[in-house]
């Protein structure tokens, strides 16, 4: 995915660029992770592939509700620029295929 993709999908979700850091679960200040998607849409930074993969997803099905709420709650142990995954509000239960696969 290029810079301008990325950016062409968040103009289509609406998000402004510290919507879409914490929608992908980037931890920080607001001007921290605004200033990351700015610096992936620009080309000045490289766009990781499962962050195109996500990107591609959310301009699919759009974001889950709640995930571009601010602030992401961190602890004393999180470094700045830390993903956070543990405040996203997903599903907890397995699939019966999931069980299926899983116990053969």
């Amino acid at each position: 995915m290029t810079g301008p993709e990325l950016k062409q999908i968040r103009q289509r979700l609406g998000l402004s660029t510290t919507a879409l850091g914490r929608a992908f679960g980037y931890a920080g200040g607001d001007v921290f992770t605004s200033g990351t998607i700015r610096k992936y849409e620009s080309g000045q930074r490289p766009i990781p592939p499962w962050l195109g993969r996500l990107a591609i997803m959310f301009d699919r099905h759009g974001v889950p509700p709640g995930w571009t709420a601010s602030p992401i709650k961190t602890d004393d142990n999180t470094k700045h620029g830390d993903l956070i995954w543990s405040t996203c509000p997903l599903r907890t239960k397995t699939s019966k295929s999931a069980k299926r696969r899983s116990s053969s």
